[in-house]
C-alpha cells in the first residue's frame, strides 16, 4: 500500500512523503523517490527514538516490530539491518536535540541548501501542469 500510494505522490505537486522505515527497504521506492525528489534520513539515537514513541499517542507495545521485549535493542537490530538503505539519502539529519519544529527547519534549509542544483521549483511544476504557483510561493 505504501508503495502504490508514493507512486501516487509523486505524480503531483511537491509535498513531503514521511515513509516507515520499511518502505526505504523497496528497490522499486528508492529509484522512484531518487528519479521523483530529493532523499533526507531522519536520525536519532535508539534511545531518543523510543523515548519520543513513549511520549506518543501509539505506545511502544502496539508497534509489532518493538513489541515483546527491549524495544532499544530492537530498534538497535532494525537500524544495524537498514543502515545500507538509510546510507543512501541524498541527505542525513541528526534530531537527537531537536524538537519538531527545530526538524522542519532544519529539513526545509538542508532540502534549499540543494534544491537549486538538484530539482526544479515549485513554478516550474506549476507551469508543467498549466497552473500558476500562488502569490508568494514562487
Amino acid at each position: 500500500m505504501e508503495a502504490k500510494t508514493l507512486a501516487e505522490a509523486a505524480g503531483e505537486a511537491p509535498a513531503v512523503i514521511a515513509l516507515g522505515g520499511g518502505a526505504i527497504q523497496n528497490e522499486a521506492a528508492w529509484r522512484l523517490m531518487r528519479r521523483t525528489g530529493i532523499t533526507l534520513g531522519l536520525r536519532a539515537a535508539p534511545e531518543e527514538s523510543i523515548r519520543r514513541i513513549r511520549s506518543s499517542d501509539k505506545p511502544v507495545e502496539a508497534r509489532p516490530l518493538l513489541a515483546g521485549g527491549d524495544p532499544v535493542a530492537a530498534l538497535r537490530k532494525l537500524s544495524a539491518a537498514r543502515e545500507r538503505y538509510y546510507a543512501r539519502a541524498d541527505l542525513d539529519l541528526d534530531t537527537d536535540r531537536l524538537d519538531a519544529e527545530a526538524v522542519a527547519a532544519a529539513a526545509v534549509g538542508l532540502i534549499r541548501s540543494i534544491q537549486g542544483p538538484l530539482t526544479t521549483s515549485h513554478v516550474d511544476h506549476a507551469e508543467q501542469r498549466g497552473t500558476a504557483a500562488p502569490e508568494g510561493e514562487a
